[in-house]
């Protein structure tokens, strides 16, 4: 047996055929079907307004294999003889009570509770849960009935989606719909659309993605097309017969579609002629890959270059149309502007300075504000030089080079110079000047040692080196030591590099050794067209002071 109390009555599960308290009990019997409920409880009172309740949980059954529960309810001595009695069942149990809207709910209100007796109750519920999932249906009651007594998954308070397409928890709404999906990520079912989120509120709500968009498409197929609702795939149409595309064949041009969405090859783009070029080996216009080989035979005519226009002759080599038929080892003539290119005229001896880029005397160059001098640094071996530009030469005396740098005269178009042209080391003043480029950093030991003092006779100084060594220097008499000149540097005929002056001479206290002489400059003359020589060019190096024997020592 099973004995609960209320307050003011004791409740007992009681069997059949079981003694009656001597002051008496009312049996409650509370049949079920298919819906078990999840709680029963038992109200008593009586006309005084004594009254009682207790909670029974389905946990609590004890006649589960007859679907009965059956309770006695004694009454106290101090309570009405007539008890009012009231069942209910729920669907919900929480903690030790019954709890949400009762199921079903039956009362008798005159019960009469008679000495050593049995006064009976029987309650037999109708609710029904053909499916077993807890939820009651055919009967009315303030809360949810279920909706579907066939499916055990379609029940008040099953679980939902916002991407569900099913009323499954019977509050007559599905998928966005629900309260708690609005803007959230759902499924419309469409595979022609992106982004789906739930839009609108309540019964109106709708799963809603963006319309996916169609934008690349093969050759000869429009650009927009349709996605295919079935697949998901977007598929376009041919374009009309005679549109322009591009096929495979790189040498056409103008292909065309045929209608079925194939490109037709057009024309074919042979290679054209080209001026200081032999025909095409290769390639062609439409794929802008022409392969021509230079023409040896067109070297030296003509040409107009077809990047800038200008114009010049066919290079040989590179066939290249340049402003000079042949590519210099060191500068590159196509790199100077056509507008720094003047003509050189000078009315007298002159002498420029690659050091200063300055003329002396200034007036002896007519022109010398349209001359465009620069250092540069050469293309091969890495070393500075003057380029000085120019488009002839109208020379009115000797033009001389002197400085620290080497100087590159490039004449683009013919040189008759007329004068002589030099970059020698030499003694002016009696001071030793080197020519252009000369007695340079890089000397070292190519300079010639100094000479010495040997019984009072003063000994020359070694003479300095370039391509050679230089030559020994002379003696004081013939048990003298000679002194050696210097080391040759390197001797690359294509590195612009001047010479190395000479040792010093030796002297005593009462005279004074003379200078060495100056080293020779280095000079390069690049002319484009025919070059014609009157008188020589020269980059010789200096010779040596003598003594000075008034001279005392310091």
């Amino acid at each position: 047996m099973y004995r609960l109390c209320l307050l003011g009555c004791v409740v007992l599960l009681v069997a059949c055929g079981e003694k009656a308290p001597d002051e008496g009990a009312i049996r409650v019997s509370v049949k079920y079907g298919s819906f078990k409920p999840a709680c029963v409880r038992v109200e008593a009172k009586d006309a005084k307004g004594n009254q009682a309740a207790t909670d029974i949980l389905s946990s609590q059954f004890k006649n589960v294999e007859k679907n009965e529960v059956l309770v006695a309810v004694r009454r106290k001595a101090d309570w009405d003889a007539t008890l009012g009695i009231t069942v209910s069942s729920y669907a919900e149990g929480s903690g030790n009570q019954c709890s949400g809207e009762a199921v079903e709910r039956f009362t008798n209100a005159s019960l009469t509770v008679v000495p050593k007796k049995f006064t009976r109750f029987d309650v037999t519920l109708e609710a029904v849960d053909e499916d077993r999932d807890g939820s009651p249906t055919g009967i009315e009651w303030a809360g949810l009935s279920d909706c579907d007594d066939t499916r055990s998954d379609i029940h008040p308070g099953a679980l939902e989606t916002c991407t569900g397409t099913e009323d499954l928890n019977c509050n007559q709404r599905m998928g966005c719909q629900e309260q708690d999906c609005v803007n959230t990520s759902c499924d419309d079912g469409n595979p022609c659309t992106d982004d789906d989120r739930c839009t609108g509120i309540g019964p109106t709500a709708q799963c809603m993605g963006a319309e996916r968009t169609c934008s690349k498409a093969a050759t000869c197929m429009q650009t927009s097309g349709t996605c295919n609702k079935a697949t998901g795939e977007c598929e376009f149409k041919p374009q009309s017969y005679g549109s322009a595309c591009v096929d495979s064949q790189t040498c056409t041009i103008n292909d065309f579609c045929d209608g079925s969405g194939a490109c037709v090859s057009g024309t074919p783009t042979p290679c054209p002629a080209r001026t200081c070029f032999l025909p095409a080996t290769s390639g062609c216009v439409a794929n802008n890959d022409c392969i021509y080989p230079p023409d040896p035979a067109q070297v030296n005519t003509a040409c107009v270059d077809p990047a800038n226009q200008r114009p010049g002759w066919c290079r040989t080599g590179d066939g290249a149309c340049s402003t000079f038929p042949y590519r210099p080892s060191n500068f590159d003539p196509d790199a100077v502007p056509a507008a720094d290119i003047a003509a050189l005229i000078t009315t007298a001896e002159v002498t420029f300075n690659t050091d200063t880029l300055t003329w002396a005397p200034e007036n002896a160059v007519t022109n010398r504000n349209t001359l465009k001098p620069r250092l540069i640094t050469t293309l091969n071996g890495g070393l500075s030089a003057v380029l000085l530009p120019v488009s002839s030469l109208t020379l009115g005396g000797t033009l001389r080079f002197v400085g620290s740098a080497p100087i590159i005269l490039a004449v683009y178009g013919d040189a008759n110079p007329g004068q002589s042209i030099q970059a020698n080391g030499r003694f002016d003043s009696g001071a030793t000047v080197r020519g252009a480029g000369g007695n340079h950093s890089q000397c070292g030991s190519a300079t010639g040692v100094n000479g010495g003092v040997t019984s009072s006779k003063g000994e020359g100084g070694g003479g300095g080196g370039n391509a050679t060594a230089g030559a020994a220097g002379g003696v004081g008499y013939s048990g003298g030591t000679t002194r050696s000149g210097g080391n040759p540097q390197n001797n690359d005929p294509l590195l612009l590099q001047g010479g190395c002056a000479g040792g010093d001479g030796g002297g005593t206290g009462t005279m004074a050794g003379g200078r060495g002489g100056a080293g020779g400059g280095a000079l390069q003359l690049s002319v484009a067209r025919t070059l014609t020589l009157q008188k020589p060019l020269s980059t010789s190096g200096g010779g040596g002071a003598g003594a000075i024997a008034s001279r005392t020592s310091g």
